[in-house]
């Protein structure tokens, strides 16, 4: 089934959230800015920073930089202090940076509000600096209490890839990326057609049945890929068009007061 716009509404499905991206700002009300420091290649920051995020066109662009003192910098927004939800469809229009070594954009979610007894991050897309695909993932992450230790599974790593061959890639035009997810299965899709799925409807995938932000990122420089090119001059660009988020009436949306906790949407 494609799972989009019309298709959508024909099977009960209503536009619950949407952000086109059209203000000369974020809207403080949704989004909340990332600023972080991680550990990237040859002793050097990679950054999320504030000053890496535009709107322009009615476009969302998130710039990978090296500073002049080497440092890595980048973006991230996420609503996990606004809102999250359980169970829908949601989608982004976007057209990926030109590939290259360093790059990791991403549209994802988590779920690690407080009481929580198991968080879980939902990969809808990431690319590792090849703009000719992307992949999907699942992972689950829970805490042992009589060890003080973190353990963590990862569902799908590796098998969920969507590839473009010949002159289409992610980075020369735009496209639509969605995730649909429903109490017995998640859904991986580009542009209408699924790449991926996972059947989630017994106990072992307790993880992916509680309620999730949205994260919109583009990591660079950091160890997990190779070192990227210094001598690059083509900007490094993520572009996001829309975000959207469609529900029918097992959906849930949430809203999140000061401490995180959530509380249903009346």
């Amino acid at each position: 089934m494609k799972l989009v716009h019309d298709e959508l509404i024909k099977h009960g499905y209503k536009l619950v959230f949407e952000d086109h991206f059209d203000g000369e700002e974020l809207n403080p009300d949704v989004w909340t800015v990332v600023n972080m420091r991680q550990d990237g290649h040859n002793g050097h920051g990679a950054w999320r920073k504030t000053e890496n995020l535009s709107l322009k066109d009615s476009n969302l662009t998130i710039t990978a930089r090296i500073e002049d003192d080497g440092e890595y910098t980048s973006g991230m927004i996420n609503t996990s202090k606004s809102f999250c939800y359980k169970y829908g469809y949601a989608e982004i229009r976007a057209k990926l940076p030109i590939g290259g070594p360093g790059i990791w954009p991403g549209f994802w979610t988590k779920s690690d509000y407080p009481g929580a007894p198991v968080n879980s991050e939902i990969d809808i897309f990431e690319m590792f600096g090849n703009d000719r695909q992307i992949e999907a993932a699942m992972h689950a992450w829970w805490r042992d209490r009589n060890y003080d230790t973190v353990h963590h599974i990862s569902y799908g790593v590796g098998n969920s890839k969507k590839r473009f061959d010949g002159d289409v890639t992610f980075s020369n035009e735009y496209h639509t990326i969605g995730y649909y997810w429903t109490k017995d299965f998640a859904e991986f899709s580009v542009d209408g057609e699924v790449y991926g799925h996972m059947d989630i409807g017994n106990c072992m995938f307790s993880a992916f049945h509680t309620p999730i932000y949205f994260i919109i990122s583009m990591a660079f420089g950091l160890p997990f890929l190779p070192a990227p090119d210094e001598k690059r001059t083509e900007p490094i660009e993520y572009k996001i068009d829309y975000i959207r988020l469609y529900q029918d009436e097992t959906g849930v949306l949430y809203d999140v007061d000061e401490e995180r906790r959530i509380h249903e949407r009346k």
